[in-house]
């Protein structure tokens, strides 16, 4: 593990209370990361980072809202100073989301709108603001 050590690195996770993102979360932790656990319900990513031990941290966060980008940044930063490693977890997968619905919307002539919609912001703008607002902390133009 010494190979992979992350010590005294600061890791976010999106998406830290799904499936994957609870395993990327006891991996980083695992390896000496000082973890963020992020998704949308501060709560539930309060009980990953519970779950992980001391120093890790749960955040309420949406990857499709610049604003609340902003402020967890400005929390991590405000805690920790730096972020060191970011994992761009958050994803809607209707498969995982409504199985029994998935069957009948995987036919595209069936697949609302709202939900392509959707899943493009979470899926692809999502991760364009994670990367544009992290790379602010390393001086980069940042989330508008």
């Amino acid at each position: 593990m010494e190979l992979f050590s992350l010590k005294d690195k600061v890791a976010i996770v999106t998406g830290a209370c799904g499936l994957l993102g609870t395993q990327h979360c006891e991996a980083l932790a695992a390896a000496g990361a000082q973890v963020v656990a992020a998704d949308l319900d501060e709560k539930a990513s309060g009980a990953v980072a519970t779950r992980l031990g001391s120093g890790h941290i749960g955040v309420g966060m949406d990857v499709t809202s610049t604003a609340s980008l902003q402020a967890v940044r400005q929390r991590i930063m405000d805690r920790y100073g730096r972020i060191d490693v970011l994992v761009n977890n958050a994803a809607i997968n209707d498969m995982f989301e409504n199985p029994a619905l998935a069957a009948h919307q995987s036919m595209f002539e069936h697949y609302p709108l709202d939900a392509w919609d959707r899943s493009w912001r979470v899926n692809v703008s999502g991760v364009f603001f994670m990367l544009a607002g992290i790379g602010r902390s390393y001086g980069g133009a940042g989330v508008g």
